[in-house]
């Protein structure tokens, strides 16, 4: 009646936009021989090959894999990635 906006208890809740709320970038942990050695960040949806691609790339990973046989590589999209050696 005041010319104000309405009372906050009849007013509704604002809607979400799920377009809004997605992330760019996502963090994969990366694991050798099961222990957390670093991280890398891939765009978003990670694509396996891209997310393999980055952590060779790491170099906190070549350190740790550096005159070491990589035996196998288990990826969990979207979360982890281990990489096992000998």
């Amino acid at each position: 009646m005041l010319g104000k906006e309405p009372f906050i208890l009849t007013s509704r809740w604002p809607t979400a936009d799920p377009s809004l709320m997605q992330e760019d970038v996502v963090t994969i942990v990366v694991q050798v021989n099961g222990k957390l050695r670093g991280h890398v960040e891939v765009p978003n949806p990670p694509a396996e090959q891209q997310v393999l691609q980055a952590v060779r790339g790491n170099e906190k990973i070549q350190h740790w894999v550096a005159g070491k046989q990589i035996v196998k590589t288990i990826y969990v999209p979207g979360k982890l990635v281990n990489v096992v050696v000998r």
